[in-house]
């Protein structure tokens, strides 16, 4: 009698913690991925009308091209480096030095 009614605790107990664990999942992933697709769609909305007032601000923007024209401007110096070819490395630079074969990549 004593393993009957120990056995029908289990069943009932284990029958509850499915439900709870049920319910949060259903409530952690699946509901949440509702939520999120219905926001989505009103923050859309709120995107869509700031990025259009963002387009009608910079439509409004004239860019004058005198500053080309500044003394500094034309005092600006071109520091840039000549990039000299060289040869290329082996085709897989981790692959084992025994297995390198006399090709390069190119």
């Amino acid at each position: 009698m004593h393993h009957q009614k120990t056995w029908s605790i289990f069943k009932i107990s284990l029958a509850i913690a499915l439900l709870v664990g049920a319910s949060f999942g259903y409530t952690v992933f699946i509901d949440q991925s509702h939520r999120a697709s219905a926001a989505d769609i009103s923050d859309g909305d709120v995107v869509k009308k700031d990025l259009m007032a963002l387009l009608d601000k910079i439509e409004s923007i004239s860019l004058d091209g005198s500053i080309f024209a500044d003394r500094a401007f034309t005092s600006l110096q071109d520091f840039s480096v000549t990039l000299v070819p060289e040869t290329p490395g082996r085709a897989n630079p981790f692959a084992p030095l025994s297995s390198a074969s006399p090709t390069r990549a190119r």
